[in-house]
C-alpha cells in the first residue's frame, strides 16, 4: 500500500498561492494578447470607415454601423487596460494569522490609480489607529494594509471595536472616510476600491491627520460592479431645492434605458446607483448619461438629453442650476 502524504495547513496554503500565482501570470499573458488583437481591430476598422466615408459619404448606414463598433472597442480597450494594470499589481502574501485590507485609489472618469495617497484606518471618531500603520498608494493607486497581532501577551491586541478607511492628501487634508465599517479578523482578506472624482494630488506620501480636521470629505467608494451618479440641485443664488423628482438614463441607439429616479434631500443632494447590466449590452461597454429634474406634478424643470455625457466613468458628478421661478 503506498505511503500516504501528509501536508500541514501552511504547507497546502503555499501550494494554493503558488498555483494562483501561475494562474495570474497566464491570464496576464492573455490580457496582453488580447490588447494587441484589440488594437489590430480597430486600426482595420479606423481603415475601412475612412474608405466607406470617402466613397458614400459620413452618413452613411455602413459607416455608421462602423462607428457603432468602433465606440465599443474603444470602450473595451480601456476596460482592457484597466485589467492589465491589475495583472501587474504585486499583492502581499497574508498567512492565516495576518488580516489584510488591500484595494485602489482610482480617478472615477478613467478609471486611472492615483499615487501618493495616504490610506489609513480610524475609529468612529474618525481617529488614526496608529497601531494599525497606514500605506501610501504605488503608480497604479494601490494600497495594502496589514496587521498581524504578536504571542505575547504585553502585544497591542486588534481592536474589538469596528474600523473605517480613510484617504487623506499630502496636505493631511481628508478625501474620502468610508461609512462601513470593518472588523479586524486574522486570516481575512478584505479587497476595496474607492473612486475619487478629480482629484489633483502631489505625488508624496505623509501621515494620516489625526482625526481633529473638520475639512469636507469629498467622496465615495462603490463596489466593482456599481455605477454611481450623485450631484445637488440648487437655485439661481445657490439655495439647495429639496424635493425634486431626479431621473437617469443611458442614451442608446433605439431604446433608452432607464437607470434610476430619486429626490433631492434637504440639501439639494442626490444619489443614484445602477449596476452594469443596467446599461451594457453588445456595443457598449460605458453608459452615455444624461438627467432629468422634475417638480412633483412631473413637469420638467432641467434636462441634459441634449447634452448627454458618453463614456462616463464610474462615478458621475452633475451639478444642476434651476430658477426657484419655474417650481409650481
Amino acid at each position: 500500500m503506498p505511503k500516504r502524504t501528509e501536508f500541514s495547513t501552511d504547507e497546502i496554503f503555499r501550494i494554493i498561492d503558488t498555483s494562483l500565482e501561475q494562474t495570474d501570470r497566464l491570464r496576464a499573458d492573455n490580457l496582453d494578447k488580447m490588447a494587441t488583437v484589440q488594437q489590430v481591430n480597430t486600426k482595420a476598422l479606423e481603415k475601412e470607415r475612412e474608405r466607406l466615408s470617402v466613397k458614400y459619404g459620413a452618413n452613411d448606414a455602413r459607416v455608421q454601423r462602423i462607428d457603432t463598433k468602433l465606440q465599443f472597442t474603444q470602450g473595451f480597450t480601456r476596460d482592457l487596460k484597466v485589467e492589465i494594470e491589475k495583472t501587474k499589481i504585486q499583492v502581499p502574501t497574508v498567512d492565516r494569522n495576518t488580516w489584510m485590507v488591500h484595494g485602489r485609489v482610482l480617478q472615477a472618469k478613467e478609471n486611472q490609480g492615483i499615487p501618493g495617497l495616504t490610506v489609513s484606518l480610524v475609529n468612529r471618531k474618525g481617529q488614526w489607529i496608529r497601531d494599525l500603520g497606514y500605506a501610501c498608494t504605488d503608480e497604479r493607486g494601490y494600497f495594502a494594509i496589514l496587521y498581524s497581532p504578536k504571542d505575547d501577551k504585553s502585544a497591542t491586541k486588534p481592536p474589538t471595536e469596528p474600523v473605517f478607511l480613510m484617504v487623506s492628501d499630502p496636505n493631511q487634508r481628508i478625501l474620502y472616510r468610508s461609512s462601513e465599517a470593518l472588523t479586524i479578523q486574522p486570516g481575512q482578506v478584505v479587497y476595496r476600491e474607492i473612486f475619487l472624482s478629480d482629484t489633483d494630488v502631489l505625488k508624496i506620501c505623509v501621515t494620516p491627520p489625526d482625526g481633529n480636521s473638520t475639512d469636507v470629505i469629498v467622496d465615495v467608494m462603490v463596489e466593482p460592479d456599481v455605477w454611481l451618479a450623485r450631484g445637488r440641485v440648487s437655485d439661481e443664488h445657490g439655495q439647495p431645492l429639496e424635493g425634486l423628482v431626479v431621473s437617469l438614463s443611458d442614451r442608446d441607439l433605439h431604446f433608452d434605458d432607464r437607470l434610476g429616479t430619486t429626490q433631492t434631500d434637504a440639501n439639494g443632494d442626490f444619489a443614484i446607483a445602477y449596476r452594469t447590466e443596467d446599461f451594457q449590452d453588445l456595443f457598449e461597454a460605458r453608459p452615455d448619461l444624461y438627467i432629468k429634474v422634475m417638480d412633483s406634478q412631473g413637469n420638467t424643470l432641467y434636462s441634459s438629453e441634449n447634452a448627454v455625457r458618453c463614456e462616463t466613468g464610474r462615478v458621475e458628478v452633475f451639478n444642476i442650476t434651476i430658477n426657484r421661478g419655474m417650481i409650481s
